[in-house]
Protein backbone atom coordinates (compact mmCIF):
# COMPACT_ATOMS: atom_id res chain seq x y z
CA UNK A 1 0.00 0.00 0.00
CA UNK A 2 2.61 2.53 1.12
CA UNK A 3 4.10 1.90 -2.59
CA UNK A 4 1.33 2.16 -4.53
CA UNK A 5 0.07 5.51 -2.86
CA UNK A 6 3.40 6.90 -2.22
CA UNK A 7 2.20 9.84 -3.84
CA UNK A 8 -1.17 10.55 -1.58
CA UNK A 9 1.48 10.02 1.58
CA UNK A 10 -0.60 7.29 3.10
CA UNK A 11 -0.72 7.20 7.19
CA UNK A 12 -1.41 3.32 7.19
CA UNK A 13 -3.24 1.41 10.05
CA UNK A 14 -3.07 -2.31 9.64
CA UNK A 15 -4.88 -4.64 12.09
CA UNK A 16 -8.02 -3.26 11.31
CA UNK A 17 -11.83 -4.41 10.64
CA UNK A 18 -14.46 -2.80 8.83
CA UNK A 19 -18.18 -2.69 9.18
CA UNK A 20 -20.50 -1.18 7.28
CA UNK A 21 -24.11 -1.00 5.21
CA UNK A 22 -24.44 -3.82 3.11
CA UNK A 23 -24.25 -1.82 -0.39
CA UNK A 24 -24.88 -5.45 -2.29
CA UNK A 25 -27.75 -6.62 -0.67
CA UNK A 26 -31.14 -4.63 -1.52
CA UNK A 27 -32.68 -6.50 0.81
CA UNK A 28 -30.82 -5.50 3.92
CA UNK A 29 -32.16 -3.55 6.84
CA UNK A 30 -31.89 -0.34 6.69
CA UNK A 31 -28.72 1.02 9.05
CA UNK A 32 -27.86 -2.88 9.32
CA UNK A 33 -23.82 -3.47 9.89
CA UNK A 34 -21.72 -6.48 8.28
CA UNK A 35 -18.65 -7.37 8.41
CA UNK A 36 -16.62 -5.64 5.34
CA UNK A 37 -13.64 -7.34 5.91
CA UNK A 38 -9.96 -7.73 7.68
CA UNK A 39 -7.67 -5.03 6.58
CA UNK A 40 -5.58 -1.55 6.97
CA UNK A 41 -7.50 1.51 6.80
CA UNK A 42 -5.49 4.23 5.02
CA UNK A 43 -5.48 8.58 5.75
CA UNK A 44 -4.60 10.27 2.44
CA UNK A 45 -3.45 13.69 1.88
CA UNK A 46 -5.12 15.78 -1.23
CA UNK A 47 -3.49 15.23 -4.51
CA UNK A 48 -1.58 18.48 -5.37
CA UNK A 49 -4.00 20.46 -7.47
CA UNK A 50 -1.51 23.36 -7.93
CA UNK A 51 -3.18 25.37 -5.03
CA UNK A 52 -6.58 24.29 -4.60
CA UNK A 53 -7.67 23.01 -1.53
CA UNK A 54 -7.98 19.27 -2.09
CA UNK A 55 -10.28 16.47 -0.12
CA UNK A 56 -8.82 14.58 2.48
CA UNK A 57 -10.04 10.35 2.26
CA UNK A 58 -10.25 7.68 4.28
CA UNK A 59 -10.03 4.35 2.53
CA UNK A 60 -10.27 0.72 3.72
CA UNK A 61 -8.53 -2.12 1.75
CA UNK A 62 -8.51 -5.76 3.08
CA UNK A 63 -5.76 -8.42 2.58
CA UNK A 64 -8.30 -10.28 -0.01
CA UNK A 65 -7.71 -7.19 -2.13
CA UNK A 66 -4.51 -6.41 -1.94
CA UNK A 67 -3.44 -2.69 -3.09
CA UNK A 68 -5.60 -2.67 -6.06
CA UNK A 69 -8.80 -0.94 -4.88
CA UNK A 70 -10.33 -0.24 -1.57
CA UNK A 71 -13.03 -1.93 -0.32
CA UNK A 72 -14.38 1.57 1.02
CA UNK A 73 -13.51 5.37 0.21
CA UNK A 74 -15.06 7.91 1.67
CA UNK A 75 -14.09 11.82 1.87
CA UNK A 76 -13.06 13.28 5.50
CA UNK A 77 -14.67 16.77 6.15
CA UNK A 78 -15.50 18.72 9.03
CA UNK A 79 -19.35 16.67 9.15
CA UNK A 80 -17.55 13.81 9.97
CA UNK A 81 -18.10 12.64 13.26
CA UNK A 82 -15.43 9.77 15.22
CA UNK A 83 -16.75 8.35 18.14
CA UNK A 84 -15.25 5.92 20.34
CA UNK A 85 -17.77 3.33 21.32
CA UNK A 86 -17.43 0.94 24.79
CA UNK A 87 -15.75 -2.09 24.69
CA UNK A 88 -17.99 -5.16 24.27
CA UNK A 89 -16.64 -7.99 26.26
CA UNK A 90 -16.03 -11.09 24.15
CA UNK A 91 -18.33 -14.20 24.96
CA UNK A 92 -15.57 -16.30 26.02
CA UNK A 93 -13.93 -13.30 27.71
CA UNK A 94 -10.35 -15.04 25.50
CA UNK A 95 -9.74 -10.45 24.38
CA UNK A 96 -11.11 -12.01 20.84
CA UNK A 97 -13.43 -8.30 20.75
CA UNK A 98 -11.83 -5.36 19.49
CA UNK A 99 -9.21 -3.60 21.73
CA UNK A 100 -10.70 0.19 20.81
CA UNK A 101 -14.15 0.32 18.28
CA UNK A 102 -14.91 3.50 16.84
CA UNK A 103 -17.90 4.56 14.80
CA UNK A 104 -18.10 7.34 11.67
CA UNK A 105 -20.66 8.97 10.84
CA UNK A 106 -21.39 12.06 8.94
CA UNK A 107 -23.43 14.88 11.03
CA UNK A 108 -26.89 14.89 9.66
CA UNK A 109 -26.87 11.15 8.31
CA UNK A 110 -25.60 9.05 6.01
CA UNK A 111 -23.77 5.40 5.72
CA UNK A 112 -22.15 4.56 9.45
CA UNK A 113 -18.89 2.22 9.55
CA UNK A 114 -17.48 0.89 12.61
CA UNK A 115 -13.55 0.41 12.63
CA UNK A 116 -12.52 -2.05 14.68
CA UNK A 117 -8.72 -1.97 15.93
CA UNK A 118 -6.50 -5.19 17.71
CA UNK A 119 -4.37 -3.09 19.11
CA UNK A 120 -5.27 -0.23 21.60
CA UNK A 121 -1.93 2.06 20.70
CA UNK A 122 -2.87 2.00 17.22
CA UNK A 123 -6.85 3.19 17.65
CA UNK A 124 -5.02 6.13 19.81
CA UNK A 125 -2.65 6.87 16.97
CA UNK A 126 -5.57 7.28 14.17
CA UNK A 127 -7.88 8.50 16.26
CA UNK A 128 -4.78 11.59 17.04
CA UNK A 129 -4.56 12.11 12.91
CA UNK A 130 -7.67 11.62 12.16
CA UNK A 131 -8.88 14.59 13.84
CA UNK A 132 -5.19 16.76 12.49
Amino acid sequence: LRTALADRVPLIFEGTQLYGPDVENEGAEDGAEVFLGDGAIVLLDPRDEGGQVGIYELRFYTEDAGSESPVRSMPIGPKMVLKQLPREQAELDDDEAPAVSFQLSCKGGGPRHTLAFSDSSRAAEFQRDFHV
